[in-house]
């Protein structure tokens, strides 16, 4: 008979809590995520993040994991971002501030919407890019460009 036992050093994830999907997020840094900080689509926990590791390179990522009723909302071209729980807008009002979750002024946030035409479906494993705000999310991959061309430039007198 055994006298002493020797556990894992985390917690397995509760077979009903299991998430559907499970990707990997990329970033050049990620300092305000944790294990446990949400995953958010338009408002609604949809997952959390599970590991916070670093790359055979040194880069950080992020493993994620998406609910089982929620994996239909992720596709090919799903942009994830670093959200923030707060935001402080100055104007003629004066200044406002906004605390939109306790917990992810603690813990932080990833916020996930997809752009554009539909995405094809994914797969576990599969990684995206963690941006670091919305605005970069959107423009992601745009492939816009804007160029200004003029064929004269009159002078300017000061």
């Amino acid at each position: 008979m055994a006298s002493y036992f020797v556990g894992i050093e985390k917690a397995p994830l509760h077979p009903l809590q299991a998430p559907g999907l499970v990707l990997k997020l990329a970033a050049d840094e990620i300092p305000s995520l944790e294990e446990g900080s949400p995953i958010i689509y338009r408002g609604i926990t949809i997952g959390g993040v599970m590991q916070k590791e670093f790359d055979a390179g040194g880069n950080p990522y992020v493993i994620v994991g998406i609910q089982k009723q929620f994996v239909n909302l992720i596709t090919s071209n799903s942009r994830f971002w670093n959200s923030s729980s707060s935001m402080v807008k100055i104007g003629p009002a004066g200044i406002r501030f906004e605390l939109f979750d306790l917990k992810s002024l603690f813990i932080g946030s990833i916020e996930v919407d997809s752009f554009g035409p539909a995405g094809e479906s994914v797969d576990n494993g599969m990684i995206f890019r963690l941006c670091a705000n919305e605005s970069e999310a959107r423009f992601e991959d745009s492939g816009m460009t804007i160029s200004l061309v003029a064929k004269e430039i009159p002078t300017i007198e000061v």
